[in-house]
């Protein structure tokens, strides 16, 4: 896999019903180019299918999170039991490694939430970014790097200017 199939590969993801004609020029390729690279992809592996989002399966929870939980001595099971009873908690998974259990959340809306932890910008290699690397490599290397705002605690229904968000 090389830049250009990765940056493909993440266009697809964001929108696998756009045509060979839209993603080429999206993507500055020939038609032929991109249906090329598509068919590699498939008959490769790296494609295993093409999907789509409806709008129930981000509707009940449409902001979501991962929280990686490492654990000192035991009662990891005790932990989970507590986690599943969490209106908030979708799933909770245990690993073996760094992290204990993996907790997938999933809420209506950011009004819910106590903090709010946004990737502003990455570090690679001592290099400031504003933009996710496309090359792989890079992506594995880069740290992010996290402002945290405070939650509102309030509702933000029906705001549809920025001036009116809570403070």
């Amino acid at each position: 896999m090389n830049k250009m199939d990765n940056i493909l590969l993440n266009f697809l993801k964001k929108n696998a019903r756009a045509s060979i004609s839209s993603i080429a020029a999206e993507l500055n390729l020939t038609r032929t180019t991109v249906r090329t690279k598509i068919n590699k992809l498939i008959n490769n592996g790296e494609i295993l299918g093409f999907t789509i989002i409806t709008k129930s399966d981000v509707q009940s929870s449409p902001v979501r999170g991962l929280v990686m939980i490492q654990i000192e001595g035991t009662g990891a099971h005790l932990i989970q039991k507590k986690l599943v009873t969490l209106q908030q908690v979708k799933a909770v998974h245990t690993t073996n490694g760094k992290w204990d259990i993996i907790v997938d959340l999933g809420t209506q809306s950011l009004d819910e939430l106590d903090e709010i932890k946004m990737c502003i910008e990455y570090d690679l290699d001592g290099k400031k970014m504003n933009y996710l690397p496309a090359a792989v490599e890079d992506q594995l290397k880069i740290k992010p790097i996290y402002k945290t705002f405070p939650g509102w605690k309030s509702s933000t229904q029906g705001i549809k200017n920025i001036e009116e968000l809570p403070e």
